[in-house]
């Protein structure tokens, strides 16, 4: 059951942060904030993009709010969504958000008054003493820790490694983890689905902001305070550490075996501390490889947003023979430095027996490193800035099809089509295809810039020689 659950349940909640994070675009207009800083006294009627090394919004924004950089802090008030992408995330105890709050981050602590949902995706995420939900948490990471004092008034859905509730949840907690602490309230019943319980070995995530791991297993404090039932599943009981009594009972099963299961022995299942350093490690992934994009996208549209407009150019016009093309490149390339550095060896073995030794562990080395330099950069072209000409192309298209009339920003329009071409190609197999084809579209527009401007150069230097 804790299989199917996990299994069910995590590619929806993830779907729903993508789509969440996706579809709530402005309506009309937006506003871009430069300097990463919304002081207090200020107000803006419209939706606010800010992306920056440390983002802090002081003031109030009449709208959605979009922030990206290491670190988002929210002192203020979003009437709208607040949708954030950072390293560290932190909503102060003065923060109001009117709607939704959704997040991908490394570690995240809210201690604010939201009039909507939370949809979040971190390490770690902590529910201050101050915080107020105002509808459902959905949360999938490592580690969830609801302080004493915070409220959730609706449900609480999480897939993670530990969960600590402390805090007070309206109705259902429905929890899928390898280690579960109650010593709050829940409003109706507490429905858990635990790994291997105390078999299994606690993960130690060594980040700076997430917390230590607990224990694995259930255990429930006598303050603690469910007014239905108690519903777990594990391979054995926690009764001599469930101290409190649920007015609905308590319902112990143990996970239901499927047809993947050996005959012999336990149950085969997922092993939720895996599971949870599973996440937490495609979380991170996920996380450096936005952070990456951003920065070398937001380097590119400052620098040589003509070279991303003539390579988006490229694919606008022939799609096919671009991924043909880059198809080509790609494996072609990885070919040519195989046998290039078979090449270099056979050349140092023949200066060897020429010098006597002399020179032979010399030209191993220069030829070594020379194909190492380059097969850098070809990687550098392949992971990186293939995958930024689709996000430009991607991002270009939305803003002049949302905002026609307005003058289009080469950085808003990176900034988007990174996030809009990096959150879904994080997803499992859709994900690879996608980077793949990606890859592909963005190499072979490369290349034919490359060859157009070779070729130019070629009868220019003919053009002048005959002159």
């Amino acid at each position: 059951m804790f299989r199917n659950l996990v299994s069910k349940a995590l590619p929806a909640l993830m779907l729903t942060i993508l789509l969440l994070g996706s579809l709530a675009t402005p309506a009309f207009a937006a506003e871009i904030i430069q300097g990463g800083s919304l002081p207090a006294g200020t107000s803006i009627q419209d939706d606010v993009f800010m992306s920056a090394g440390t983002v802090q919004v002081d003031g109030d924004v009449i709208g959605n709010l979009f922030a990206s950089g290491e670190m988002v802090i929210i002192n203020g008030s979003v009437s709208g969504d607040a949708i954030i992408a950072a390293n560290q995330v932190l909503l102060g105890e003065d923060a109001k958000i009117g709607g939704n709050v959704i997040f991908l981050s490394a570690t995240a602590k809210l201690g604010s008054q939201i009039g909507g949902s939370v949809f979040g995706a971190s390490a770690s995420l902590e529910l201050l003493p101050s915080t107020t939900i105002a509808s459902n948490l959905y949360y999938a990471g490592y580690s969830l820790q609801a302080n004493t004092g915070s409220k959730i008034s609706r449900d609480a859905y999480s897939a993670i490694y530990q969960a600590i509730l402390n805090g007070s949840i309206a109705r259902d907690a429905v929890i899928a983890g390898g280690a579960v602490e109650i010593g709050g309230a829940i409003g109706r019943d507490a429905r858990l689905y635990l790994g291997e319980g105390e078999e299994a070995t606690a993960p130690q995530i060594n980040q700076p902001g997430v917390p230590a791991a607990i224990a694995p297993g259930l255990r429930v404090d006598s303050g603690a305070t469910i007014d239905g039932s108690l519903q777990y599943t594990a391979n054995q009981p926690y009764t001599d550490q469930i101290l409190a009594k649920p007015a609905g009972g308590i319902v112990y099963s143990t996970p239901t075996p499927t047809e993947e299961s050996p005959s012999i022995g336990k149950p085969a299942q997922r092993n939720a501390a895996n599971l949870g350093a599973k996440i937490v490690s495609w979380l991170w992934l996920t996380a450096q490889k936005l952070a990456s994009l951003l920065l070398l996208g937001a380097l590119a549209a400052w620098k040589v947003p003509q070279l991303l407009e003539a390579a988006a150019q490229q694919i606008r016009q022939k799609p096919l023979v671009m991924a043909g093309v880059g198809f080509t490149v790609v494996f072609g390339g990885y070919i040519a430095f195989f046998f290039a550095f078979i090449a270099i060896i056979f050349a140092s073995l023949i200066i060897a027996l020429l010098t006597l030794g002399g020179l032979g562990f010399t030209a191993f080395g220069l030829g070594t490193s020379a194909l190492g330099f380059a097969l850098s950069i070809f990687v550098f072209l392949v992971s990186y800035c293939s995958k930024l000409i689709l996000a430009w192309l991607v991002g270009n298209w939305l803003l002049r099809t949302l905002f026609p009339q307005a003058n289009q920003s080469n950085l808003l329009a990176i900034i988007v089509g990174v996030i809009l071409y990096g959150l879904p190609a994080s997803i499992p197999f859709a994900g690879w295809l996608l980077s793949v084809l990606a890859t592909w579209l963005g190499m072979g527009a490369l290349w034919t810039l490359a060859n157009n401007w070779y070729s130019q150069k070629g009868r220019a230097t003919v053009i002048a020689s005959e002159a």
